[in-house]
C-alpha cells in the first residue's frame, strides 16, 4: 500500500505541478514490494495484481529503487518517535544526505529481483493461461476521487494539503507553508471541488453560457439564472 500511495501522490503532483519534468525516483524500503512492482503484475494472485498493475500504469517501474529500512524517514511513526524528536529529525525535513549527491553515490540497485522475484508466502505466482478477446477502455479517475472518502470535510483536508505541497515544490525555501492549514486553504479546496463538480454536472450549461450568456430554458438549473 505505501508503493501505491506514493505512486498515486507522485502522479497528482506531476499534474499540479504542470512542470516538465525529466525524471523520478520512488524509494522503497520492502524487496517484496519491489519485485512486485518490477515483475509482469499477471504473475500475482488479485490483490497484489491489481495494486500492481495501477502502479506500474502511474510510475515506471525502472524509476524504483531500494533503500534500507534504516535510511527510510518514513517508518519513524511507526518506532514511536515522539513529536519532540520529529520536529528536530534533520531528516525528517531534508532528507537523506546522500539524495544530494550525485546518482552514482546512491545505494546500488538489487537487480536481481528483476530475474528472480521474491514470492512471499500466499502470493504465489499464477501459472493459468486463457485466451480471450480484450476491449480497452480509457478512464480518467483521479487519485483524489471523492468516492475514495468517508466524509466531504476529508477531502477538503487532503485535497488543501495537496495543493499547499504542489505551491511549495514551485515556492522558494523561504515562502512554503507548514503547521495546520488556513481557512483560506480549505476555502480554496472546497472552492476547487464546487467547481470540479459544476464543469463535471452542467457542461452544456456552461458552454450555453460563454456561447449566448444564458442557459436553455429546458435546463434544470434555468430558474437560478446562472452566470459565469
Amino acid at each position: 500500500m505505501g508503493a501505491l500511495v506514493a505512486a498515486r501522490l507522485v502522479h497528482y503532483t506531476q499534474r499540479a505541478l504542470s512542470l516538465p519534468i525529466h525524471s523520478i525516483t520512488c524509494w522503497c524500503d520492502s524487496e517484496v514490494a519491489l519485485s512486485w512492482v518490477r515483475s509482469a503484475a499477471s504473475r500475482w494472485k488479485p490483490f497484489v495484481r491489481n495494486r500492481v498493475e495501477e502502479i506500474q500504469q502511474l510510475v515506471e517501474p525502472a524509476s524504483w529503487r531500494h533503500c534500507s529500512g534504516k535510511d527510510n524517514p518514513a517508518d519513524w511513526l511507526s518506532r514511536g518517535v515522539t513529536v519532540t524528536k520529529l520536529a528536530e529529525g534533520n531528516v525528517w525535513w531534508h532528507g537523506l544526505t546522500w539524495l544530494a549527491r550525485p546518482q552514482q553515490a546512491w545505494p546500488r540497485r538489487k537487480e536481481n529481483h528483476e530475474r528472480n522475484p521474491l514470492i512471499p508466502p500466499g502470493e504465489e505466482r499464477t501459472s493459468k493461461h486463457a485466451t480471450c478477446a480484450l476491449m480497452t477502455v480509457q478512464t480518467t479517475e483521479e487519485p483524489l476521487h471523492p468516492g475514495r472518502y468517508g466524509n466531504i470535510e476529508k477531502l477538503f483536508r487532503i485535497s488543501a494539503y495537496c495543493r499547499r505541497f504542489a505551491k511549495n515544490c514551485r515556492s522558494s525555501v523561504s515562502e512554503r507553508h507548514g503547521g495546520n492549514l488556513t481557512t483560506w486553504e480549505l476555502h480554496e479546496a472546497e472552492e476547487m471541488w464546487v467547481r470540479r463538480t459544476q464543469e463535471e454536472e452542467f457542461q452544456a450549461e456552461i458552454q450555453a453560457l460563454v456561447r449566448h450568456g444564458r442557459v436553455a430554458e429546458h435546463s434544470r438549473i434555468s430558474q437560478l439564472d446562472p452566470y459565469l
